[in-house]
């Protein structure tokens, strides 16, 4: 009966720690994406939310060196989100880095009188080795915290922890990302600034009207280069950008270059990338057109379908040879000079 009884306390626990890992990776699932975007208040009160109806623990808080970003359960008047400095349990994870179980009242040395909370695991999150954050999981009763409440914090600790890793991660990556948008928009060809200049200095005496316009599409384009504004913008913004380019390199090239225009209207509201057609018509004319003796004609087509607008840049320049063609797009064939930020 004695072997018995402890294979039969032996089998609860195992099935209570298993039950307990399901339900931590329950959790870990729920939150992801909250934690994934920062810890703020928003994302911490729903995080707790989860953790409180996941686990039946009494309250559980997240919070900051600085202020508790969310609370939830017993005593959530007085522990509500900004309202209080750390307890001293807290505050002592903090401080180490590591793990505090507080078995009474008094030892997790809560700041406002009264309090209800009797016992508590206080486990720092962090990024990095360093701690950002604290979780505690409260009991109501002293000495209520037990081994499957620390191995339930322990678990989600480690995860979350994990979870804000990767969240910072995924945030440096969209900051580099839109660093090299960013560079790539305004990036300005030397060659071409000077190319304009030149073919505006020449008009001043010839046709200071002309010379006086081609200042302003020059203004315009410099404007639009150094300073894209929004995320997305519509067909027909880009569209003026893509002019202020041609208007000058047409004064330049005159007779050799001719623009096509052939945009159906309903595209025109369809909104994209700020800068991502120009670079395409300045590489026809830069690499296509002006290799060309005799010039050419530069084709601008969009087209709305149904859920989608195609939109292409044709020219009948110098082309590129057929073996470099299939090449363009294989690892390492880009071309060796400029940033690397363009398309190949």
């Amino acid at each position: 009966v004695l072997v018995e009884l402890i294979a039969v306390q032996a089998r609860e626990q195992q099935r209570a720690m298993a039950q307990q890992a399901q339900t931590t990776l329950g959790i870990a699932f729920k939150t992801l994406p909250h934690l994934r975007g920062g810890l703020d208040r928003l994302n911490a009160a729903q995080t707790v939310h989860i953790i409180k109806e996941m686990t039946g623990i009494d309250a559980v808080s997240l919070s900051t060196i600085r202020e508790t970003l969310a609370h939830e359960g017993l005593e959530a008047e007085r522990h509500a989100a900004g309202t209080r400095p750390l307890s001293a349990a807290a505050a002592r994870a903090f401080e180490t880095g590591s793990v505090v179980v507080a078995k009474t009242r008094r030892e997790i040395g809560c700041s406002c009188g009264g309090c209800r909370l009797g016992s508590v695991i206080v486990v720092p999150l962090k990024k990095w080795e360093k701690p950002v954050a604290v979780m505690e999981l409260y009991r109501q009763k002293e000495n209520g915290i037990g081994r499957l409440d620390e191995e339930l914090a322990n678990g989600l600790a480690l995860l979350f922890s994990n979870q804000l890793e990767l969240g910072e991660i995924e945030l440096q990556r969209k900051l580099a990302s839109d660093a090299e948008i960013k560079a790539l928009q305004a990036q300005i060809n030397p060659h071409f600034l000077f190319n304009a200049i030149s073919t505006i200095i020449s008009h001043t005496r010839t046709d200071p009207q002309q010379a006086s316009f081609l200042l302003v599409k020059l203004a315009d384009f410099f404007r639009r280069n150094i300073s894209p504004g929004a995320v997305q913008v519509p067909l027909s913004v880009e569209l003026e950008h893509c002019e202020a380019y041609v208007a000058i390199e047409k004064a330049r090239f005159e007779e050799r270059l001719s623009i096509v225009y052939d945009i159906d209207e309903a595209a025109l509201s369809c909104h994209l990338p700020p800068l991502i057609l120009q670079p395409l018509v300045e590489n026809s004319v830069r690499h296509g057109i002006s290799a060309r003796e005799e010039g050419g004609v530069v084709q601008v087509r969009a087209r709305r379908g149904e859920g989608h607008v195609a939109i292409s840049v044709h020219d009948n320049g110098v082309g590129i040879p057929r073996d470099r063609i299939r090449t363009l797009l294989s690892d390492g064939a880009g071309s060796h000079s400029g940033t690397g930020l363009g398309l190949a």
